[in-house]
């Protein structure tokens, strides 16, 4: 594998400021093991450099919360945790767009 300024995506990244990132229930699914994990960290990691805020989508049940929770406390960002919201049907179903902002629930919930 070659990895430089010659890759679009990797020039892509850091060329492009972001102030959040979200990331696909099948990403974490696959972090659950070898090559998975390191990729999820990869983009965590960079999130934290960029200080961008990160989601994860997909949380459906308390073992997956529990692992993101372990995701977040890591040593490459551990005052801040590297992960800041969860969305999934664990923590409540979607909401029709019509909900004043006061009736929306925190997004960190438990």
């Amino acid at each position: 594998m070659t990895v430089g300024s010659g890759n679009n995506g990797l020039e892509m990244l850091r060329k492009v400021s972001f102030q959040y990132v979200k990331i696909d229930r099948e990403v974490l699914v696959s972090a659950e093991s070898g090559n998975g994990r390191a990729a999820l960290m990869a983009i965590l990691a960079f999130a934290a450099e960029s200080h961008a805020q990160v989601v994860i989508e997909g949380v459906e049940d308390r073992a997956t919360l529990d692992f993101v929770r372990d995701l977040s406390r890591t040593p490459v960002n551990p005052a801040n945790g590297l992960i800041h919201g969860v969305q999934g049907y664990l923590l409540g179903r979607p909401q029709p767009e019509f909900l004043a902002p006061g009736d929306i629930p925190s997004p960190l919930a438990a």
